[in-house]
């Protein structure tokens, strides 16, 4: 008697295929899963850099002013849908911006030195 071949895949040989393809599967799902996260962060970040920019602008025009006798402000301000906090201080010819999100924790803070007209701070 001759044996046949059977033509086609055997039972072990399917279930090591579909165990390669659902580690490669699970593999892209956490990369893409990693890449939302990372995304998500960087946008914050940018919208954190963008209050930063504009309380820098405000300070550099003059519209955002440190009242005499005072050496910082603070201050709220809602931009893309997100509640903000600003702190303001000024050092001599030197302000200092920082932005915090809703929960206190810094986010960015950047600096500007703008020359006095008296030569002198507020504090």
């Amino acid at each position: 008697m001759s044996k046949q071949l059977a033509d086609g895949f055997t039972l072990i040989e399917v279930l090591i295929a579909i165990l390669i393809l659902s580690i490669a599967s699970f593999a892209v799902f956490h990369t893409m899963q990693s890449s939302i996260q990372i995304q998500a962060k960087l946008q914050h970040k940018l919208e954190a850099h963008w209050v930063l920019m504009n309380q820098l602008s405000l300070v550099e025009v003059g519209e955002l002013a440190i009242p005499k006798g005072q050496s910082s402000i603070q201050g709220k301000i809602t931009q893309l849908n997100y509640n903000w906090v600003f702190n303001v201080q000024q050092n001599n010819q030197l302000f200092t911006v920082s932005v915090y999100d809703n929960k206190s924790n810094l986010i960015d803070s950047g600096s500007i030195m703008i020359p006095l007209p008296d030569g002198g701070g507020s504090s």
